[in-house]
């Protein structure tokens, strides 16, 4: 199989503060923070999110809450620690999803958050490098994980033993099909599924820890027959 290539996409651009900014949740020099959309399970009621989009197209936690990849985020987010924001919006004439995840620090990062960061960065970009027609996504989510055992973090391919779940470390696959359905075929994982012309899946690797938090960055790309495309053109910024 020759190299493939992983063109950008024309979402716009811009800073990471400003999608902080656009979910609704600010971050004061302090440390403390208001969730201005009064994300699922925050005291207060629930106001209307920025831009219309609902409740239920995002997510965004912080601190010890980004350490689930399932968690959809409630209260206050402090200075220094990471903040997980996941959006999946439907179109509303196609009905077709998108999917896109950054994670974020306020200020600096502590060293095991900044390594942490550095890794699931470094995997991402391996497997978009990977991706094209007629590869198999269990080669890209081997690949991935690879890149993340050999940084010194768990992983499913490596560490999970028979009948005990995987409690830490990169406890996913790496991506799935996006369409009608926001999880939908080709799966990115340990599952023999090649892909081909014309797939949307996403690239999402991440590291979860309770005593230190969670990182994910999530792109959505199209199989194109030399490559991909990615659609996500947004910055993958740490600190802001």
């Amino acid at each position: 199989m020759g190299s493939t290539v992983c063109a950008r996409g024309s979402i716009a651009t811009v800073s990471a503060r400003e999608v902080v900014v656009e979910f609704g949740t600010t971050v004061s020099p302090s440390g403390r923070s208001r969730d201005k959309c009064s994300c699922e399970g925050s005291e207060g009621g629930r106001n209307p999110p920025p831009s219309g989009l609902p409740p239920s197209d995002r997510a965004a936690s912080g601190g010890a809450q980004t350490a689930d990849p399932h968690e959809r985020g409630h209260g206050p987010l402090k200075a220094g620690d990471p903040i997980i924001l996941d959006i999946f919006p439907a179109d509303k004439t196609t009905r077709y999803y998108a999917d896109m995840t950054r994670t974020f620090v306020k200020g600096e990062p502590g060293e095991e958050l900044q390594k942490m960061y550095d890794a699931v960065l470094e995997s991402q970009e391996a497997a978009l490098a990977m991706i094209g027609p007629g590869v198999n996504g269990r080669d890209i989510h081997k690949k991935v994980s690879d890149i993340l055992h050999e940084a010194g973090y768990k992983t499913l391919v490596h560490d999970q033993r028979p009948g005990e779940p995987l409690q830490e470390g990169f406890i996913h696959g790496t991506g799935h099909g996006v369409g009608l359905e926001i999880h939908e075929s080709p799966r990115v994982s340990i599952a023999d599924e090649k892909l081909i012309p014309g797939d949307v899946v996403t690239i999402e690797p991440g590291l979860y820890y309770r005593r230190i938090g969670g990182i994910r960055i999530e792109d959505l790309v199209v199989v194109t027959e030399n490559g991909c495309r990615n659609l996500t053109n947004f910055p993958k910024e740490f600190r802001i």
